[in-house]
């Protein structure tokens, strides 16, 4: 199963993120200019930002609002 999420838990568990993520950065210089500016360091904003494939402001918030009627299986709502 290819989980991004997981693979990248996984690199810093054996402390190569950093020199992957470094290596990903200076390739993108060289073939595109500059850094892709959806990637964001791993953990510090929403993952939203890099999994949607557009820039937001970070200001953006969801705007996906979920509400639950009462029902046997959700009493608290």
């Amino acid at each position: 199963m290819f989980n991004p999420h997981i693979q990248f838990e996984q690199l810093r568990e054996i402390s190569k993120y950093e020199k992957m993520k470094d290596v990903v950065r200076r390739r993108d210089v060289v073939f595109s200019g500059s850094v892709n500016p959806m990637l964001n360091d791993f953990g510090e904003l929403s993952e939203v930002y890099q999994y949607s494939g557009q820039q937001y402001p970070e200001s953006w918030k969801c705007p996906l609002k979920i509400t639950h009627a009462k029902s046997k299986h959700n009493p608290s709502t």
